[in-house]
Order: C-alpha cells, then structure tokens, then sequence
C-alpha cells in the first residue's frame, strides 16, 4: 500500500479540464480528505454526505489523475477501493495564468 511519505512533494496541474475538477467545494475537500487512504465511504462520514453523492467526483479525480487506487479489497462480493492524493501539494502551471488568448477564453468561462 502507498503511503503518505512515499507521495511526490508536487504535482503540476498543466491544463485548463484539470482546474475545472479541483475547482469545487467538494472536490477540494475530497482532497484534503485524502492525505492517507479512504474508501468513498469514509469520505462520506468524514465529509457528513451521502456516498452516493461522491462516486461521481472520486470518478472524475481520478479520470484526471489528481487521485489513485492505493488498495483493493473484496467486501461482501462488492470491490472496495481505497483512494489517496498522488503528492503533498498540487500547484497550478503559472503558464496557464498567464495572459494567451485561447487561455483567457478558456478561463473566462
């Protein structure tokens, strides 16, 4: 199983899609909720919401690579996943801050 300390210091998000993901509440605490390993339904008591309400953003972080599969168990025939961040911090790539164009239509909406 990975563990915290063996997580990269930094990871880079270099594109625009992945901004969007981490730019909401709950995605943003999903993130901070998983600094060590949890199923979606340790997310939902920690986060005091429904796990049905965040398969879908667990789904999308990881689509996106903001998040990964550390461990998998069978649970009553059901496969269990367990989710952590892929490194200590996330920083924004300052070429997508910058004023281009294309970028600041992006961004703007």
């Amino acid at each position: 199983m990975a563990e915290q300390t063996n997580l990269p210091l930094e990871f880079l998000v270099d594109d625009l899609e992945m901004i969007k993901v981490i730019a909401h509440n709950t995605r943003l605490d999903i993130l901070q909720s998983l600094k060590h390993p949890k199923t979606v339904k340790e997310i939902a008591k920690l986060l005091k919401l429904p796990a049905t309400k965040l398969y879908y953003h667990v789904n999308l972080m990881e689509k996106h690579g903001l998040i990964q599969v550390v461990e998998t168990n069978i649970v009553s025939g059901i496969l269990e996943k367990k989710y952590q961040v892929v490194a200590h911090n996330y920083r924004i790539d300052n070429r997508l801050l910058t004023a281009q164009p294309a970028a600041s239509q992006e961004l703007e909406r």
